[in-house]
């Protein structure tokens, strides 16, 4: 079998990564590694093909980088996929290997995430870096799992598998620490700034229709009581605090689920102790394949951050969409479904 493994260089310290790719050589004994040169080639020391770039590098485009990466290896009839990171570089190597298949009309093959990233909430992000060894190929399981598709106007930006947030800001790491960065500097500039998170989500004329049958008008939502939205598919094993989850708890009766939430506060943010304890007002809205969701009326600080990836909106409209079995995910058997720490919850070891 042959194994593509690609690192996001810019999250963890080099000692770990050095480390995880030894444990990934050793579960792979047998097995063909293929690397690619601006993903963590130089972090295996054994036996590995090496895929060098044939394309320009875009030195903005971080997403481009990765979907020619993906395409290559691909190409080179790599069978799994295993991702060195966080939630938003297997979503970048998820979205990209969605559309080889859509491209190329051949199957998706299946992908790994070993958690590294400042987040690792999943799904595809379900290794613990003390389990890589037994992400053996050939073994565990491999789940189908779905995604909601997201457009900005008619442009597919991409497929979100944990959460898609509607703001100005995004959650990323600098020297170590966790902070709120700038989605248009990130995107414009390729710099990381700290800014605080922006309220001006919705203007006076935000709505959300369903298969353009507009559900929310204007009047419903005043638009200073938009501060975020978020929407997530709805794939749990299972749901505690049923009795507060409301609509959302259809999520463990139906298939191919996912939710909007509009809310009056700032959820999805980083050192915010002082709001802590004000009530938060949510609206839910819960929502099946193939229905089509689309916010219009937007305010200047809505933008989209798919699984921690950051997007400039550039139309009027988001649309979201759920896709069921959008990408086959490689899990060990580990027993259920757990939350997966982050950097700072559990660091590598020496």
């Amino acid at each position: 079998m042959r194994v593509a493994v690609l690192f996001n260089k810019n999250n963890d310290p080099t000692h770990c990564y050095h480390a995880i790719a030894t444990d990934i050589s050793i579960a792979c004994k047998g097995h063909d590694i293929i690397t690619h040169e601006l993903f963590g080639a130089s972090f295996f020391s054994g036996s590995h093909q090496v895929i060098v770039p044939e394309k320009p590098i875009d030195r903005l485009s971080y997403k481009k980088n990765i979907k020619d990466a993906v395409q290559t290896l691909c190409i080179a009839h790599s069978d799994v996929f295993i991702t060195v990171g966080g939630d938003g570089l297997a979503a970048y190597v998820a979205d990209a290997l969605i559309t080889w298949t859509e491209e190329s009309g051949l199957s998706t093959p299946p992908i790994a995430g070993i958690a590294a990233g400042t987040a690792n909430v999943g799904p595809i992000v379900s290794i613990p870096i003390d389990k890589v060894s037994m992400l053996i190929p050939g073994t565990g399981s491999i789940v189908p799992t779905g995604a909601v598709a997201v457009y900005d106007g008619d442009r597919r930006l991409g497929f979100g598998f944990n959460d898609i947030v509607i703001g100005n800001t995004f959650l990323g790491t600098i020297d170590g620490i966790t902070c709120n960065l700038s989605v248009t500097a990130m995107v414009g500039q390729g710099n990381q700034v700290i800014v605080i998170p922006g309220e001006h989500i919705a203007s006076k004329d935000f709505s959300i229709a369903i298969n353009d049958k507009v559900v929310v008008k204007p009047s419903d939502i005043p638009s200073e009581k938009v501060k975020q939205i978020v929407v997530s598919s709805l794939q749990f094993d299972r749901l505690y605090g049923r009795a507060i989850m409301g609509d959302l708890i259809k999520g463990t009766y139906q298939n191919d689920t996912a939710a909007l939430i509009i809310s009056d506060k700032i959820l999805v943010t980083f050192n915010s102790h002082e709001d802590e304890k004000r009530l938060a007002t949510i609206h839910q809205l819960v929502f099946k394949s193939p229905e089509n969701i689309t916010l219009t009326g937007l305010g200047p600080d809505a933008h989209v951050i798919i699984d921690g990836n950051p997007y400039v909106r550039e139309y009027d409209s988001i649309t979201f969409s759920y896709k069921p079995n959008s990408i086959p995910v490689w899990q060990i058997n580990q027993g259920s479904v757990r939350h997966v720490p982050s950097q700072e919850e559990h660091r590598c070891k020496n």
